[in-house]
């Protein structure tokens, strides 16, 4: 499993569009992170650093909202572990994930009950 958050931490999340992948929160460059609107309390106080992986809201004592993009995005799209890493590598991050088959066997990996979460 730590070949997976290598992988996304040392060549996805750096490409990573994250303007893209969170299109319908309506991100808006605030200069080191983008503004969003919340996907918990629907208030326009959610961010996302832009090197970051994390969605949080800065309503503290009202919502409090934190996801991983990992998860945020394979909750709001429906996908298993495996359809999420596709859908990052190859849609927002514009990499193919056969250019790492040298670092990582994919048939090797059970992803079954990975989650992002760190």
């Amino acid at each position: 499993m730590s070949q997976v958050v290598d992988l996304l931490h040392r060549y996805v999340y750096p490409v990573l569009n994250r303007s893209a992948a969170l299109s319908e929160l309506k991100p808006s460059d605030k200069g080191d992170y983008l503004a969003l609107t919340c996907p918990s309390c629907g208030k326009r106080r959610a961010y996302i650093y832009k090197t970051g992986i994390s969605i949080g809201c800065n309503r503290k004592n009202k919502c409090a909202y934190h996801k991983s993009l990992w998860d945020y995005v394979q909750e709001r799209d429906h996908l298993t572990p495996s359809e999420t890493l596709h859908r990052l590598v190859e849609d927002y991050a514009g990499l193919s994930l056969d250019s790492f088959s040298n670092e990582i066997n994919l048939n090797k990996v059970n992803l079954d009950n990975f989650s992002s979460r760190f």
